[in-house]
């Protein structure tokens, strides 16, 4: 009788164990899910998606999505629809710190005019989130020039 009460408490045990949440980790992946909401002369509002294990981790990675559309592959139907960068392997290769001051360390978030969550849901310890972001492609576009990752346009 005994030993069915120990059995009974280790089971007990195990299962709630089980039960306990455990830290979830998604890491940052580009997918592409991005949109042109509306543009006008050099800003541009896009609506972009992503997903992350926590809130915030989801809105720099769908802000982050947005920029890396914006200067790798362009914004169909938007004022942008030619990507800023032409290769973005060149990029990183010939202007490395540029690069990973302006994308890894988040240094695009000074060309963010706002950033809006327009949905947000959260499912098995992941948040999954739409975020409209409006940049400011003129200052951007200054900001490649200035640090010879892309030509003055015309030029």
């Amino acid at each position: 009788m005994r030993q069915t009460g120990i059995y009974f408490l280790i089971t007990m045990l195990v299962v709630a164990l089980a039960g306990c949440s455990k830290t979830t980790t998604v890491p940052y992946q580009r997918t592409g899910e991005v949109s042109a909401v509306s543009h006008e002369r050099s800003i541009i509002k896009v609506q972009s998606s992503s997903k992350a294990a926590n809130d915030d981790a989801a809105v720099n990675f769908a802000e982050r999505q947005a920029f890396e559309n914006i200067l790798y592959k362009g914004i169909p139907n938007s004022n942008q629809e030619v990507a800023l960068i032409g290769s973005e392997t060149k990029a990183w290769a010939d202007n490395k710190l540029v690069m990973k001051s302006l994308i890894t360390d988040r240094g695009y978030l000074q060309y963010i005019i706002s950033s809006k969550t327009v949905d947000l849901v959260r499912e098995n310890g992941v948040s999954f989130v739409k975020q409209n972001v409006e940049i400011d492609l003129a200052a951007l576009r200054k900001y490649l020039e200035r640090e010879s990752v892309i030509k003055k346009f015309g030029l």
